[in-house]
């Protein structure tokens, strides 16, 4: 099976299709900003609720413009992504890429005090604080705006701008740009918190397959 997740299908398009003549970039508003709280308090909400969330992304590296979208659950270190055809769960420890089309799943070892940031959006919002400097921050009544900087240069990103709402409860936008000069802009919708429940929603049961799925796995 080709492993993908939904930054490496990302990629991979970005790299191999063609932008139609006279089709145009996407621009990702930059803000600027200067209220280190807000994002303070919204990672302590992420850090002990449940949070759920819808969103679409745009993909822009000045030849291909690509399109998609899914949803997420997170809870502490463990997800649940589906979008683009994929289904990725992870408890924290072990991470599944479910293809049902196709058939396959990839098991594969998940640390997460060595998170990959290129494997999807919720590990970004998991570790905003831990990953990032913040280089400027705004408020306004359309709420809250900050550009943010990777503490490491072996990341693959250059900056990050996230818009949260003004009640300072949901994510509102996340705009990346790789240091390639790909952007990737996401627009967040349904955004909310609960309780944490039953962490065995996160775990993937391989056993329950039948016969023609192939199972890779890599631990």
């Amino acid at each position: 099976m080709l492993y993908k997740t939904l930054f490496h299908i990302i990629a991979a398009a970005a790299g191999l299709l063609s932008v139609q003549a006279g089709e145009a970039s996407v621009n990702c508003p930059v803000p600027s900003f200067q209220d280190s709280s807000v994002l303070e308090d919204f990672v302590e909400k992420v850090s002990v609720s449940a949070v759920s969330f819808n969103y679409e992304y745009v993909v822009d590296d000045g030849r291909a413009r690509i399109t998609g979208g899914g949803s997420i659950d997170m809870q502490g270190e463990a997800y649940l992504m589906n979008g683009d055809g994929l289904e990725v769960f992870c408890d924290g420890r072990t991470r599944w890429t479910v293809d049902r089309q196709s058939r396959e799943v990839v098991v594969e070892s998940y640390d997460p005090g060595q998170p990959d940031y290129t494997v999807n959006p919720a590990v970004l919002i998991q570790n905003f604080d831990k990953a990032f400097d913040i280089a400027d921050s705004s408020v306004s009544s359309q709420g809250y705006a900050c550009t943010l900087v990777p503490v490491s240069e072996d990341t693959g990103m250059a900056e990050l701008a996230v818009r949260i709402s003004p009640d300072g409860n949901s994510l509102v936008s996340a705009d990346l740009k790789m240091s390639d000069g790909t952007v990737v802009c996401f627009s967040v919708s349904s955004f909310s918190f609960s309780s944490p429940g039953d962490p065995g929603r996160f775990v993937f049961d391989v056993s329950a397959l039948d016969s023609s799925y192939i199972v890779t796995d890599l631990r």
